[in-house]
């Protein structure tokens, strides 16, 4: 019996007997690094599973294991090695319907006593990618990994002359428990398997707040409150403009964010429903203070969605969605040109540079994947444009079977 077979089991029997919703797997096959090209089994196995019982499973990267070949090099070449191809995904972090989580350092690794040892150096800085995470892209050029949270770090140490992580430092790690609890409670370890059950525990919390949440939402919500440490991001910008999204996705969930609004931060959502090759617009109210108030303002957008998919198939996503935030435009305008794009189908209408909210990552790179992330920023008067934006979600059908009529998103 195969891996993809036994956790299909697992999965379905530990959902059908307790009602679990969310899984955590810190599991990856080393001998399949993702080289583009077709999804593999287990990672097919599980977008099929977080389809069809709605429920979340949340993947781990991977870790490098061949660091040690890097030798003292490792710090010249960090972060660079994280971007090339030896360090691409983990089968199952492929997986399009799940949450992939990387890693970040909590800490640099280093203590005051390692001033007494010159030759004890480390490879980062906190909030900088943990020199043992993977990166994407994944299956159709998505972003992955999705979120990333602290897995621990590694230092190089000279006296030893090798890198060394949680496992052999405890500074270089964070803290879980150990394998043998009775003689030893806790202990520190370093890798993504360590940061993602930190993911599952907040989509623990989250789906607590909302019992009846659709793994859909738990998805969308927690991108939403994520950000990329900025000193993350101003390190990554020197090495393209898809690093950071390469190696952060989405940046590390806050839970205070995705379960709350307060008075200058307000949550919209929506758990819904559309045919394929139709449309939705969503009316968004822009208060009067946020149109004139000097100084950077945000509107953020996140959909997700659980597309069928099929491995054999060059095409991964039976369903592809997107959405575009449009200002100083009517609603009858805006329902217009959907109609129109409704009966020709092809691709969705373009709207006048004015009138289409920008957000970062671009459509081109977010649309790839089934959870989109992007955010407008506005730093000028924008009364102009009227109070109220319009958020237009579309569904195409790729393969997907006659039978299959919709697709639920939030």
């Amino acid at each position: 019996i195969s891996v993809p077979e036994i956790m299909e089991k697992t999965i379905r029997q530990l959902n059908a007997e307790f009602g679990c919703r969310i899984f955590n797997i810190s599991l990856g096959d080393p001998n399949l690094i993702y080289s583009g090209g077709k999804a593999g089994a287990w990672a097919g196995t599980l977008d099929e599973l977080a389809k069809d019982l709605d429920v979340l499973i949340i993947v781990s990267t991977g870790n490098q294991k061949g660091l040690s070949t890097l030798g003292e090099d490792v710090l010249k070449q960090y972060p660079s090695y994280l971007l090339e191809p030896s360090s691409r995904l983990l089968d199952p972090a492929t997986a399009a319907n799940v949450l992939t989580i990387g890693s970040l350092a909590h800490t640099n690794g280093v203590t005051e006593d390692d001033a007494d040892y010159v030759g004890v150096i480390p490879v980062c800085s906190t909030d900088h990618p943990s020199p043992f995470t993977r990166s994407g892209p994944g299956i159709r050029g998505m972003i992955k990994p999705d979120l990333v949270d602290y897995g621990g770090t590694s230092v190089w140490d000279g006296p030893t002359t090798s890198l060394v992580g949680g496992g052999a430092k405890a500074s270089a790690g964070v803290w879980t428990f150990h394998h043998d609890p009775v003689n030893r409670l806790f202990r520190a370890r370093s890798g993504t398997s360590f940061a993602t059950p930190v993911v599952a525990h907040k989509a623990a919390i989250l789906l607590e707040q909302f019992p009846n949440a659709p793994a859909n939402f738990l998805r969308s919500i927690l991108a939403l409150s994520a950000d990329i440490p900025s000193s993350a991001s101003e390190m990554l910008s020197k090495y393209g403009p898809q690093a950071s999204a390469m190696l952060c996705g989405n940046g590390v969930a806050n839970i205070d964010h995705a379960t709350t609004s307060d008075d200058s931060r307000v949550v919209f959502f929506a758990n819904d429903e559309i045919g394929l090759d139709r449309f939705a617009v969503y009316e968004v109210p822009i208060p009067r203070l946020f149109q004139t108030t000097n100084g950077t303002r945000e509107i953020k957008v996140s959909l997700a969605f659980d597309p069928p998919v099929r491995r054999t198939r060059a095409d991964y996503l039976g369903v592809t969605m997107g959405w575009r935030l449009i200002r100083g435009s009517s609603e009858q305008d805006v329902f217009d040109k959907f109609r129109i794009w409704e009966k020709s189908e092809g691709e969705p209408p373009e709207f006048p540079a004015r009138n289409e909210c920008k957000a970062s990552p671009g459509s081109q790179l977010r649309e790839k994947g089934t959870l989109q992330c992007a955010t407008f920023t506005a730093k000028t008067n924008m009364s102009a444009y009227g109070d109220k934006y319009f958020l237009a979600v579309w569904c195409r059908r790729r393969w997907a079977p006659s039978s299959v009529t919709s697709q639920r998103f939030s």
